[in-house]
């Protein structure tokens, strides 16, 4: 397997988990520096060029490379002997074969429900690099945003209604939505089909692996699997250390209440669609995370002039902003 290969196989913000460098690493920002004792300023930085994944220490040991020059230096060896351990690490010594990932009778532990059981594809998977590549043209997002989601257990993919579909859903397995690769409609007509047996009132990708949600402080709430893409898009393009989640319809009036307690006392940005369902499923969202002490902000996504130059609908209209427009979208992550 060629260096690139394990570069996607293996990319540098699950390296670092991996390593143990980090309980938590958001794929933004900046962090106190692994590689030397620093106990004040938060001088590591990653960031993405051409696609491919760099950190920099601009503190002191003034470091800077890519996922094998940090496992030669976390681990004091050879350039050699470094790519012969990202290999074991990306599981690259041995032949990988894709298989589906294991099904969830019912929700982890912690996390309550009367419903039935989520009836996943017997086929679901975590998919190739061609599956998340189609997925983020169809949505118009970065490649990233769409390999972070799947990274975090929020993106899988299987058979629905008998084609190859992309799902969103996350590890309390309480709720998913699937929406057709071709990106045509369902037999029903419609775009996206929920799998049965879902609890609506879960916002999905709320739950991660490893207990991660706990380290965010700040949420994204959208609505709909559309928004939720959108949603890890910006958060990446921008920078931003929040976790987004998503409630499927703006129908859905009461938020699961271990949901609640996982939002307990943190901060939260609902973005609604800006119709009329939209627009009437705020208070209801707003009262019941401010019962748990939530700080709520709301954004109107009238605020937004999208490229065909009207105001967008929702956050899905955004995503194909140019380059040069991205800074229309910075009120989005005002937290105050």
């Amino acid at each position: 397997m060629t260096i690139p290969e394990l570069k996607q196989r293996l990319p540098l913000p699950e390296l670092l988990l991996r390593l143990g460098l980090f309980d938590y690493l958001p794929a933004t920002g900046t962090h106190r520096c692994p590689l030397h004792h620093e106990k004040l300023g938060e001088s590591f930085s990653l960031f993405l060029k051409d696609n491919v994944w760099f950190w920099k220490c601009h503190g002191a040991c003034r470091s800077a490379g890519d996922e094998i020059s940090l496992i030669a230096l976390a681990g004091t060896c050879s350039t050699k002997e470094a790519i012969r351990r990202y290999q074991d690490l990306a599981g690259a010594s041995v032949p990988q074969t894709h298989s589906p990932s294991p099904l969830v009778n019912g929700p982890p532990p912690g996390v309550s429900s009367s419903r039935k059981t989520l009836a996943l594809p017997k086929d679901l998977d975590s998919g190739s690099r061609g599956d998340l590549e189609v997925v983020a043209t169809l949505r118009r997002v970065d490649f990233w945003a769409v390999a972070t989601m799947q990274q975090n257990g929020v993106l899988a993919f299987g058979t629905v209604c008998g084609v190859r579909c992309w799902i969103v859903l996350d590890q309390a397995r309480l709720c998913a939505e699937s929406r057709r690769m071709d990106g045509a409609c369902f037999a029903s007509g419609r775009k996206v089909h929920t799998l049965c047996g879902s609890d609506k009132s879960w916002p999905v990708g709320l739950q991660l692996p490893r207990g991660l949600t706990r380290y965010f402080q700040r949420f994204l709430l959208v609505e709909g699997s559309g928004d939720l893409v959108a949603a890890y898009h910006w958060a990446l393009r921008l920078g931003q250390d929040c976790l987004p989640i998503a409630l499927l319809g703006a129908g859905i009036k009461r938020i699961h209440p271990d949901a609640l307690e996982h939002l307990r006392g943190k901060s939260v940005r609902i973005i609604p669609h800006d119709d009329p369902a939209g627009h009437a499923a705020v208070e209801p969202w707003q009262m019941q995370l401010r019962s748990v002490n939530c700080t709520v902000y709301v954004f109107r996504m009238s605020r937004i002039e999208t490229p065909d130059g009207t105001c967008g609908k929702d956050l899905n209209d955004t995503t194909g902003l140019p380059p040069e427009e991205c800074k229309k979208m910075e009120g989005l992550f005002s937290w105050t």
